[in-house]
């Protein structure tokens, strides 16, 4: 099961829709699609929190995430944005 999948499976079975999952984000419900198809960790945090949830309830389901946490720049300490295509 694909990571998109379990996210709206979590969702419907918080008897909430997406718009008010974004809502609850703060972002733009029309870009909750396009955020649930390949989400950083940052946006998973976000997510779990809209649903009162914890993060590994969202990646749990899918053994072959490959979601990591946010790293650090080992010399000054700084958020690492790292993207896997």
């Amino acid at each position: 099961m694909d990571i998109k999948t379990i996210i709206e499976t979590k969702i419907k079975g918080a008897n909430l829709t997406k718009k008010e999952v974004a809502e609850r984000m703060g972002i733009i419900p029309n870009n909750i699609n396009a955020m649930l198809t390949n989400p950083s960790w940052p946006t998973l945090e976000k997510l779990s929190g809209a649903l009162g949830i914890p993060v590994s309830e969202l990646v749990a389901d899918n053994p072959a995430s490959h979601i990591e946490p946010q790293q650090k720049c080992p010399y000054c300490g700084h958020d690492l944005n790292i993207k896997v295509e």
